[in-house]
């Protein structure tokens, strides 16, 4: 199981390493993002209040740092949910975890990454853990990349029977309904060689160029006039009155630790330790 999983690892790896050749400087830059993070959280064990100086901050740049901060995150876990590496997901998730803890004190993500994270690297066996990590994720394509999580194809399986069941109209027994959700695997290919072969018209117009291109050039040319990330002191920002250096700033180690250590009695009993 463990040399499987380094193998599946390795591959992992050399396909994202392949699709991210182009954007190897911007990688970079959030891992630096990443340890400028855990270099904010405060060290002492209890809080002390810190002097506001509105008159000083920057808040565009602020609001700049910390949309690319949760930006970059963001694409980090959906590039590790279509391609799961158990090592790469339980890392994304610790800081993940200190950002919805940072952002709210009663987060239930917080807590609910804090029980997988017990359960993965303390409660259970590492053979379980790799197969309830693996077992989270279903390969719709059969290729590296195109892994979704379980609850996701659920919906989508859930969301097929219920279209199909609607176009049965007034023939809605248990036989038929039967017959329809048990073809399932193959009724969606037999349909478009079906179309393919018969030569069927499908109108579906599709627009030259993007519409979206008109609003992305606005946004550049806002960016380019503004200059988030050049700091200028005393500059307000209108929809934000107060805002944190760093998404974690309010939390310090001391509370982390007491609010790990409440909970970890009850994960262990949760498997009946």
């Amino acid at each position: 199981m463990k040399k499987r999983d380094q193998g599946y690892s390795s591959s992992c790896h050399d396909q994202n390493e392949q699709r991210y050749s182009e954007v190897i400087d911007v990688l970079d830059a959030y891992e630096d993002l990443v340890k400028d993070v855990y270099e904010k959280i405060p060290v002492q064990d209890s809080q002390k209040t810190v002097k506001k100086s509105h008159n000083i901050k920057d808040g565009c740049t602020i609001y700049a740092h910390n949309f690319l901060e949760l930006g970059l995150l963001f694409k980090e876990l959906s590039d590790a949910i279509h391609c799961p590496d158990r090592i790469r997901m339980i890392s994304i998730l610790k800081l993940a975890m200190l950002v919805c803890k940072g952002s709210s004190t009663k987060s239930k993500y917080a807590l609910e990454i804090l029980r997988f994270l017990c359960h993965q690297l303390a409660t259970l066996s590492e053979k379980v853990a790799n197969e309830s990590f693996y077992g989270c994720f279903v390969n719709t394509g059969g290729k590296v990349d195109t892994h979704i999580a379980a609850d996701m194809a659920m919906e989508h399986l859930v969301r097929n029977v219920k279209s199909h069941i609607q176009a049965l109209h007034s023939n809605k027994s248990e036989k038929t309904i039967k017959k329809r959700t048990g073809a399932f695997a193959g009724l969606s290919t037999i349909c478009e060689n079906f179309d393919r072969e018969s030569d069927m018209i499908i109108r579906a117009h599709k627009h030259k160029s993007p519409s979206a291109d008109k609003d992305e050039m606005m946004l550049f040319d806002n960016i380019h006039r503004m200059k988030p990330f050049s700091n200028q002191n005393g500059r307000p920002l209108g929809s934000h009155s107060s805002l944190s250096n760093s998404l974690i700033s309010k939390l310090t180690r001391h509370q982390l630790q007491s609010w790990i250590s409440g909970h970890q009695v009850n994960f262990k009993h949760e498997i009946g330790q």
